[in-house]
């Protein structure tokens, strides 16, 4: 049997991370291949080295300091979240010894291994880690890009040779957006698919095995914000007093401990597909919280995070899924106002087909590209 290992972002407790990682492993375990997630941990060295390279101390140091904010403002919730991403990835997920070299990695995954890399912003020129390129794997054959992000609708012109050159030898190559598609044109001349999300190559069957039910004796309308911003809050009690809905808000950032609604119980990913499931509206600026709203047909709006024309955003991701489901409507834009009208059947049903299709068009592509890798052999180097 042919061993596939993934590398991609599955570590940090962002529920949507986890579950496309989960969602992918499970897809290629699903095709007859063993399946690992690669436990890669870069050096204390490579990982200061790339902060210098993305120049992202300043988000580094941010982080940290929500971080800290978030323990001390919800310690004992904090605490118990990450507890559940933990017993998620140790009960749902295969995942290898830590390895943070190349050496490392042949030796825990032998010569003849198949890597795929993606999904999620694991192309993001602000993040650039080439490991998340495969760089370690000199065999163009036994690397495969399976709907990685660039996130950005705009390629720095600094980052543009290393990418070109990280990018170049694949020859297996799909984006999760068409501005991905349009970006590895430009730096390559490949013409590559656009795929979806691993989480859409995953029955909304077996979803609904993973989601936890929600004890909630009231209808409530879900936020779920990556972002703090004063209008999320203005436009979810808007929604909440037209909709007759109590507010249900998922801490993201340390200021919504002290906004009302706070969800207290812990939450894992599981808790997370229930809060999303059990909810008669869902309000977000997340990716995966909108794919997930649209596939478990709940009525929602998702916020537009970004600015338009801000080299750093990341609405593509947004606008290739709404346009996907016809549904871009939804999109809430910065001095508008969401609209609530309630989205029928026939539109969710529009939707469900249309993202089948390209569910299923992305899962032949990624299972001829596994079967066109297996017998090479080669080592990494």
């Amino acid at each position: 049997m042919m061993k596939v290992y993934t590398q991609t972002w599955y570590r940090g407790n962002n529920y949507g991370s986890v579950l496309q990682s989960y969602a992918l492993q499970h897809t290629i375990s699903d095709m007859g291949y063993a399946c690992s997630a690669l436990n890669y941990k870069p050096t204390k060295a490579d990982m200061w080295k790339l902060k210098f390279i993305n120049h992202s101390l300043k988000e580094t140091i941010q982080y940290k300091i929500n971080e800290y904010l978030m323990k001390k403002n919800g310690a004992s919730e904090a605490v118990n979240n990450l507890s559940l991403f933990d017993d998620f990835r140790a009960q749902h997920m295969q995942i290898t010894p830590p390895c943070s070299t190349a050496p490392e990695i042949a030796r825990i995954c032998g010569d003849d291994a198949v890597f795929v890399c993606g999904s999620d912003q694991i192309w993001n020129p602000y993040l650039y880690d080439p490991y998340y390129f495969l760089e370690f794997v000199q065999d163009s054959r036994r690397k495969i890009a399976y709907a990685p992000s660039f996130g950005v609708m705009e390629i720095p012109h600094r980052c543009q040779k290393r990418l070109r050159k990280a990018i170049a030898p694949f020859r297996y190559v799909s984006v999760r957006e068409k501005r991905g598609a349009e970006i590895v044109r430009e730096l390559t001349g490949k013409q590559v698919m656009v795929a979806v999300d691993p989480t859409l190559l995953v029955s909304m069957a077996h979803w609904q095995t993973l989601a936890k039910p929600i004890d909630s004796e009231q209808k409530y309308l879900f936020c779920y914000f990556l972002s703090e911003n004063a209008r999320y809050l203005e436009t979810a009690e808007k929604i909440a007093r037209e909709k007759h809905l109590t507010i249900r808000m998922l801490p993201m950032v340390a200021a919504d401990f002290k906004k009302p609604g706070t969800v207290k119980e812990p939450v894992g990913p599981c808790e997370w597909l229930g809060l999303v499931e059990n909810a008669d509206y869902v309000l977000t600026d997340s990716f995966h919280c909108t794919l997930f709203s649209i596939r478990f047909h709940k009525q929602f709006n998702v916020l537009q995070r970004f600015k338009e024309g801000d080299k750093r955003g990341q609405n593509s991701r947004i606008h290739t899924l709404l346009q996907t489901a016809d549904m871009q409507n939804r999109l809430v834009v910065p001095g508008e106002e969401a609209n609530t009208q309630t989205i029928s059947d026939g539109c969710f049903q529009t939707a469900d087909a249309r993202m089948a299709a390209q569910a299923a068009d992305s899962r032949q592509w990624l299972e001829q590209a596994l079967q066109s890798c297996e017998g090479a052999g080669n080592s990494a180097n």
